[in-house]
């Protein structure tokens, strides 16, 4: 009777250490945001200021063609990495060497395609009208190129629960965001700038952050990529786990972008400026719920945790509480802090930024919620929730843009977020059984929980 009770003490231990573990990274990870939060408003401020309406809509359809050929293309691949590796059954120099066979093979699909289309039509709706056409398209590929890399570097180390490294990449961007626009406003002041010097500051960005992860992966694990037995194995792991979370991904982007190439499409290039500007300002908030969703995967992954539902509860109640909290106090400074950071110019933002708040309390729920379906492999779950939402976006867009403008656009993501989380909510409950009354407010039962 002793063993047993002391074998259940040395369990309750362990599976209390093991929630306090992930708290830890949680709050590192979050107290690490704060720089890249800092540095997010010093960037933003800059770069609008700079850019004006209409470059801040140039951009954001850049930026946003940079996800979209990243999300298309990488066949959810650095997602299903976290979960092989946290799950110990691949290792990172065999994704690695696979991620590199990958990258090349993209980088040659979509250097062919931007050839192609520069030759037939090169001002599109993807590509906007600048006055060195070819240079958004060396952007968007040069930026996607090495995006790719940091993305599956950063995802084996995420897998491998080296979360150190990955606060420090979020400290070394915040820190070269800050000095790179901090000098290029300064000189802008002095003699105007424009989209060419905004584009070079963002990708020597991208460039220092590939040069971390390259430095941080050799003296990490210092082996070479396996790029020759075993590739075809690996490949056919990945993309049998991913390909559904691939979809979804996919479908995940569309929900929150689309509306951003219809608003093009109906209305005028500064729209575009103001809408990308408040959608931007909202999801300023993903730097909290991301890494939530980030730490609690591999974690909840890991074959040998006890208590996933407690654990997951707790931290979906903590995600909700503080963008609640943040999202009130946003509405509430929004007019002032808007013009007073920015500049009147952007006035028209505000209206957008107040009803995009509560669509994008849901958004934030919805990326910590859909982490339960990926640890218990129920992706197609959180695809079909995206299909759903990616339907209402496409209903209402059509529906409230081309008469309402960003405002019909805001309302229109808002509903397309709703739906999306209530669907996540709705089937884990009915078909996974997972009942959670309180979804929103963190009480003080998780915080005895989690410390």
């Amino acid at each position: 009777m002793k063993l047993c009770l002391e074998i259940a003490a040395r369990h309750s231990k362990f599976y209390s250490t093991h929630r306090l573990n992930i708290s830890k990274n949680i709050f590192y990870n979050l107290l690490s945001q704060l720089p890249q939060i800092l540095s997010g408003l010093i960037v933003s401020i800059f770069s609008t200021r700079i850019l004006g309406p209409e470059g801040k809509g140039v951009f954001g359809v850049l930026t946003s063609d940079i996800l979209l050929f990243g999300l298309i293309m990488n066949l959810g691949i650095q997602m299903a990495t976290g979960y092989f590796i946290s799950s110990k059954q691949t290792e990172p120099r065999k994704i690695l060497g696979v991620g590199i066979y990958h990258w090349m093979i993209n980088l040659i699909l979509l250097g062919g395609a931007f050839g192609v289309l520069y030759q037939i039509q090169p001002v599109n709706i993807l590509i906007p009208r600048m006055g060195a056409q070819w240079l958004p398209y060396a952007y968007v590929f040069a930026s996607f190129s090495l995006n790719y890399m940091n993305t599956l570097l950063n995802a084996i180390f995420i897998g491998s629960k080296k979360f150190r490294y990955i606060n420090q990449s979020l400290i070394l961007k915040a820190f070269s965001d800050i000095v790179f626009f901090s000098i290029l406003y300064y000189l802008h002041l002095q003699s105007e700038l424009g989209m060419q010097e905004v584009m070079g500051a963002f990708f020597l960005v991208i460039a220092l952050q590939s040069l971390f992860w390259i430095i941080s992966y050799m003296k990490e694990f210092g082996e070479a990529p396996q790029m020759n037995k075993g590739v075809i194995a690996q490949v056919s792991m990945l993309l049998g786990f991913s390909l559904i979370g691939y979809l979804s991904n996919l479908l995940n982007f569309l929900n929150y972008r689309l509306d951003l190439w219809v608003v093009e499409y109906f209305t005028t290039i500064d729209q575009v400026g103001f809408y990308v500007f408040a959608v931007n300002l909202t999801q300023m908030m993903w730097l909290i719920s991301d890494p939530i969703a980030g730490i609690l995967k591999p974690n909840l992954a890991d074959p040998d945790v006890k208590d996933r539902v407690s654990i997951f509860s707790a931290f979906q109640r903590a995600n909700a509480t503080i963008i609640l909290i943040i999202s009130l106090i946003a509405w509430l400074i929004a007019d002032l802090l808007i013009t007073l950071l920015y500049g009147s110019e952007f006035s028209a933002s505000i209206l957008p930024f107040k009803i995009l708040l509560i669509g994008n309390f849901f958004a934030c729920s919805s990326k910590v919620f859909a982490v339960y379906n990926v640890v218990t492999n129920n992706i197609k779950f959180n695809l079909q929730a995206t299909a759903f939402g990616l339907m209402l976006t496409v209903i209402f867009d059509l529906l409230f843009i081309p008469e309402n403008g960003i405002i019909g656009a805001a309302w229109a993501s808002n509903i397309a977020y709703f739906g999306t989380f209530a669907y996540l909510v709705l089937v884990c409950r009915f078909k996974l059984d997972l009942k959670i009354n309180n979804l929103f407010l963190f009480t003080k039962k998780d915080l005895q929980f989690l410390q």
